[in-house]
């Protein structure tokens, strides 16, 4: 039972009670009051009352549910700090400039512990050997501990919700198993009692701790189920309160935890990951980079400020980044006085729009025997809105799981199509039109980031 002020927690009672197979989560009577899962015949031993407490910027400072008190965060809002209220062991953790975290360190009396340090892609031990690296899809175990060779390659096996559900080995053995419930908690009896990756719920790093996965941008506490900070683009969702998970709706969507703008080691904007262009930078190599790049997938090719190759660099970046909240794509919608004035004056450079924020009211999902289907549809047949119409025309759609789609870039110009195709006179007439009202300029491309559900066709089709 939560009782809340607002939208925080203040207080939590949890009772347990014998009600035959039980595997999901609970809260325990242990010496730290942490949350983990049980199994068959539990007891009933509450009830236990939790309670939260916050700061003035609404970040969690005590989490009774982790044992964990004196929560502090830094000025981006990342969690800096806590102690241990069982043991007294004060733990801190470092972050980059762009709010990467690449280091944990425990205090205990006067001993320091680095017992976590990653810088890039490559995670080090106490004496900064290097024991993983970090991939694509997997990472490398540079310990000897999964072989006799000094490395071994290991891969994810995902969901269609980018959950890791196995690990395995280049020959296929399965190292772990993953099983969650719908809000990512680890369904422990089920599950694998050794853990040789922490990446697990949305491939997020699993902090045993804390109790929470690190989505880059904020930690998420999938026992309460919240997380332990405001959205950071809360005034742009007053309908959703700013420490739901996925809008209270886990099963049909996924929060990459992205809101990052991607720039070349030139200082060049390269594109955005699924959250557009408001929020931290991120610096890759060019050719790393490609559209619908997955926001955990980018911060492992992230360099940093330091990424940047000189100073004029550093100069196109800062430039670029200062002016981003004065284009039109800032707010991931383009109208047709924005597209007009970007083929006017925008000098052929790329706009990044959110397909989400698109009208597609006109379309209906068949169900999911056409997932990875992809179809060209009209704007002016499949959409209420005459300004997606006129901007769009026509855009390619591809189906993914849970009625999803997402979109392919698109060319904002004013070619005309063979007359000769009565499908095109329509489009034709609309392309004339606009072109006057557009007048002389330069063609540009229109990248579409983030996915929209299509109603189904009949609620109950699958």
């Amino acid at each position: 039972m939560l009782f809340r002020r607002g939208e925080r927690i203040i207080i939590l009672r949890d009772q347990l009670k014998n009600n035959g197979i039980h595997i999901g989560p609970t809260f325990l009577d242990s010496p730290t009051l942490s949350r983990r899962a049980v199994g068959i015949g539990a007891e009933a031993i509450g009830p236990i009352v939790f309670s939260h407490s916050y700061d003035s910027n609404g970040n969690l400072t005590s989490n009774p549910d982790a044992g964990l008190t004196g929560m502090t965060y830094n000025a981006l809002n990342l969690l800096s700090g806590y102690t241990d209220s069982a043991t007294g062991k004060q733990t801190s953790l470092g972050y980059t400039a762009s709010g990467e975290k690449f280091g944990v360190s425990t205090l205990n009396g006067q001993i320091i512990s680095k017992h976590w340090n990653r810088f890039g892609n490559v995670v080090y031990d106490n004496s900064f050997s290097p024991t993983h690296l970090l991939v694509d899809g997997g990472y490398v175990d540079l310990t000897g501990a999964l072989s006799n060779a000094t490395y071994a390659y290991c891969f994810y096996v995902q969901d269609h919700q980018g959950n890791n559900r196995m690990v395995t080995d280049a020959n296929g053995t399965v190292l772990q198993v993953n099983h969650y419930d719908p809000y990512g908690q680890l369904l422990t009896p089920i599950s694998s009692t050794t853990a040789v990756s922490q990446y697990k719920y949305g491939g997020k790093e699993w902090s045993g701790t804390t109790l929470s996965y690190d989505f880059g941008a904020r930690n998420y506490l999938p026992a309460l189920p919240r997380w332990s900070t405001m959205d950071p683009l809360a005034e742009k969702y007053y309908s959703v309160s700013p420490y739901v998970y996925c809008a209270g709706n886990p099963v049909n969507l996924v929060d990459e935890g992205g809101r990052r703008p991607i720039y070349s080691r030139e200082g060049i904007l390269l594109g955005t990951d699924d959250d557009g262009l408001q929020g931290d930078a991120i610096i890759m190599d060019a050719q790393s980079y490609h559209p619908g790049i997955r926001p955990d997938e980018a911060l492992k090719y992230n360099l940093g400020i330091q990424g940047l190759m000189d100073i004029d660099a550093v100069t196109r970046f800062e430039k670029s980044f200062n002016s981003l909240s004065s284009r039109p794509d800032w707010d991931g919608y383009l109208t047709l006085v924005e597209a007009n004035e970007w083929y006017r004056n925008g000098n052929g450079k790329p706009l990044f729009v959110n397909l989400d924020k698109i009208d597609l009211s006109g379309l209906v999902s068949l169900g999911e025997r056409y997932v990875m289907k992809e179809k060209v549809i009209s704007l002016f047949w499949s959409s209420n809105s005459f300004n997606d119409a006129f901007v769009y025309g026509k855009i390619k759609l591809k189906r993914y799981p849970n009625h999803m789609v997402r979109s392919y870039a698109d060319t904002y110009d004013f070619d005309m199509k063979p007359w000769l195709n009565p499908g095109n006179w329509g489009r034709n007439v609309a392309t004339a039109i606009g072109k006057r009202l557009a007048g002389e300029g330069a063609a540009y491309q229109i990248n579409f980031y983030g996915s929209k559900r299509l109603a189904p066709i009949v609620p109950w089709v699958k």
